[in-house]
């Protein structure tokens, strides 16, 4: 599934493609290497089944 991350009070997953009234989206949680800075293991945070149709 394709998306976007924005930063509006959290990072969040939105579909590029969507259908009805109600946007879906979904947290991201991340790690991060305190050292390099270095961002991995991205995941849903909460449902992630709720953004399939």
């Amino acid at each position: 599934m394709k998306g976007a991350l924005s930063s509006t009070g959290g990072v969040v997953f939105a579909p590029e493609k969507q259908s009805g009234l109600f946007k879906k989206c979904a947290y991201v949680n991340a790690l991060a290497c305190k050292r390099c800075g270095t961002v991995f293991a991205l995941k849903l945070a909460d449902n992630p089944d709720k953004l399939t149709d």
